[in-house]
């Protein structure tokens, strides 16, 4: 259970978790766990230049889609899905 920030009241969530408020450390303690993911993601950094913020983002939208995929852990496909939802900018 967990505190409404409105009313003060407990209440239940159902299914996914809340990544509003999730520092760094933890985004990336729960998310990106295997080997594959790991590279995909740094090459998806490089690649795209991104900063830790927009990082972390693809990672909570990353765990979003996996949670309504109903993945225990983050896919490639769900990473990649992710990836697909950012703005292309070119510099």
């Amino acid at each position: 259970m967990k505190k409404d920030l409105v009313t003060g009241k407990k209440v239940k969530v159902i299914g996914t978790e809340e990544y509003i408020n999730t520092n760094t450390g933890e985004i990336e303690e729960m998310q990106v766990t295997t080997i594959e993911e790991r590279d995909l993601m740094e090459k998806i950094y490089t690649t795209m230049d991104l900063s830790i913020r927009a990082y972390d983002k693809i990672i909570k939208v990353a765990r979003t889609i996996a949670d309504l995929k109903q993945h225990e852990k983050i896919q490639q496909g769900d990473i990649a899905e992710a990836v697909s939802y950012r703005p292309v900018l070119f510099k």
